[in-house]
């Protein structure tokens, strides 16, 4: 096909394009569309750049020019599902229906990880997997507050998605987070929780904080030394509803870490099957 040929019929397509349903397609979607049909192109004329080269200019203003048609009738970026917090009334039922709690080492690990991510703003897997329990701990106590009479555990940022530690970040101030004890239903209390999880997780100082669950656990030793990696995951409600929510899989990392680097390569191509996931079940 000629390219003035091709820019024409580009023109009309992305004007008239829609959805089976006959909606419109949203901005970011008409642009997916437009980069697919140039991997198609270039499959059988490579040289063929529909984004830069000069033949397809028209068509990249029709292009940019739905794309603000689209934004404008509410179908931009901003219409995007994004993560919604969990509401008190569904964390409830969380509770109430034992998804999290405390009675089995899965769920107690569970409820660790969603404890500690919504009372220190913990935004993904990599700042879960950065923490440390015994070996320089950046969550420490409890401690008692002198005003409030309260019992607190104590975070202390080290590194984050906006602090990596290095020297452009010599002046930040990390965030230090209180969490305070819950008198009223010291079942889901964080702080009666964080001690009880400590009693129970290797007192050695390995470099992790969430360990793998026993099978075989006793009273004293619920968690083994192999560490677990926190991947965060969007999961749609039942139904596939209006809103999605955050939930966790863990993945168990063995002993990778003893591993050589060629062995870890290796093994993290085959990690897949070694994937165990728990989504938390929500209600809408």
């Amino acid at each position: 096909m000629e390219p003035c040929i091709r820019d024409t019929a580009l023109q009309y397509f992305l004007a008239e394009a829609k959805k089976t349903d006959g909606n419109d397609y949203p901005s970011a979607s008409l642009y997916q569309l437009f980069v697919a049909i140039q991997g198609q192109i270039r499959l059988s004329d490579p040289a063929v750049n529909l984004l830069t080269q000069p033949t397809y200019v028209k068509c990249r203003k029709v292009l940019d020019s739905m794309m603000k048609k689209r934004s404008a009738e509410g179908l931009g970026v901003a219409s995007r599902r994004r993560a919604e917090p969990i509401s008190s009334l569904e964390e409830n039922i969380l509770w109430e229906r034992a998804v999290i709690g405390s009675d089995n080492p899965p769920k107690l690990l569970d409820t660790m990880v969603y404890l500690i991510g919504i009372h220190f703003a913990l935004r993904d897997g990599k700042e879960h997997s950065n923490l440390r329990l015994n070996k320089n701990p950046p969550i420490t106590g409890p401690f008692i507050d002198s005003e409030l009479h309260k019992r607190y555990i104590l975070y202390k940022e080290d590194i984050s998605k906006t602090n990596s530690g290095g020297m452009k970040d010599k002046k930040y101030t990390p965030k230090t987070v209180k969490a305070y004890e819950n008198i009223e239903y010291p079942d889901s209390c964080i702080v009666t929780l964080f001690e009880k999880y400590k009693h129970l997780c290797p007192k050695d100082e390995v470099d992790a904080f969430y360990f793998k669950p026993l099978v075989n656990f006793t009273t004293d030793q619920w968690f083994c030394k192999v560490p677990v990696i926190v991947v965060m995951l969007f999961v749609v409600t039942k139904g596939q509803q209006t809103s999605n929510k955050m939930s966790h899989q863990r993945s168990y990392m063995a002993k990778s870490r003893k591993l050589s680097r060629a062995q870890r390569r290796n093994y993290n191509s085959k990690r897949k099957k070694l994937v165990v996931t728990h989504h938390t079940k929500l209600l809408t």
